[in-house]
């Protein structure tokens, strides 16, 4: 049996394209049952289920190996905003999407999900309000609102950072990604995907002013 994830949930794989779910706390229980949509599941249990899959791997890992196509970053976007509007309807909230928090599940061929499993690292989150009231450890993938953050506790709009984080990621796995890029910068080397669905849908989430911010998929 081989660990790849450890946390609240824990992932592991029990043999070749047989993977399990394991749930620790029981706090985290609906949205345990929630993430089951993402995945065909082959064995169910209250604290555990099953899938296989062709593969099963933490996203940063696999961008060491592979190159994501077009499907697999709309997939990133649409499965992880999900979730973290279902983790902030249960007053959870983060500071930062990173791509060690997130599995990436490949079903078969033509199908493949991802999950946001780093939930316990949150911050109470109420009326679209994060209170970020504890230290925390700086990443690549913080909003600059939250890079410039000089004292705790103190308050910021949830959606307008962390749907910024997350496309951020998206343009990583685009390979369009530098540091500390504007939005013009953003709108010129995400070219590669330039007038589909999901070049809009990034823009949206990667303006400079965080009040023109929104994340929407159409």
């Amino acid at each position: 049996m081989k660990n790849i994830y450890r946390g609240a949930i824990d992932l592991v794989e029990e043999q070749k394209n047989t993977f399990s779910f394991i749930i620790n706390e029981k706090k985290y229980q609906d949205y345990f049952e929630w993430i089951k949509q993402f995945v065909k599941i082959k064995v169910e249990r209250k604290v555990a289920f099953r899938i296989e899959a062709q593969k099963v791997i933490l996203l940063k890992d696999f961008l060491k190996r592979d190159d994501f196509s077009y499907a697999m970053c709309m997939s990133l976007f649409l499965d992880i905003g999900e979730q973290i509007e279902k983790l902030q309807e249960m007053g959870m909230g983060y500071l930062t999407i990173n791509p060690e928090d997130v599995v990436f599940i490949q079903s078969d061929n033509d199908n493949f999900s991802m999950i946001f499993l780093n939930i316990e690292n949150y911050f109470d989150v109420k009326n679209n309000v994060l209170e970020i009231s504890k230290p925390y450890k700086k990443t690549y993938y913080f909003s600059p609102q939250i890079k410039n953050i000089s004292q705790i506790p103190t308050k910021i709009n949830y959606t307008q950072n962390i749907f910024y984080s997350l496309s951020m990621i998206v343009c990583n796995c685009l390979k369009s990604i530098e540091r500390d890029y504007t939005f013009e910068d953003y709108e010129k080397h995400l070219d590669c995907i330039l007038e589909t669905k999901l070049y809009w849908a990034l823009l949206r989430c990667l303006k400079d002013k965080p009040e023109d911010r929104f994340y929407l998929f159409i």
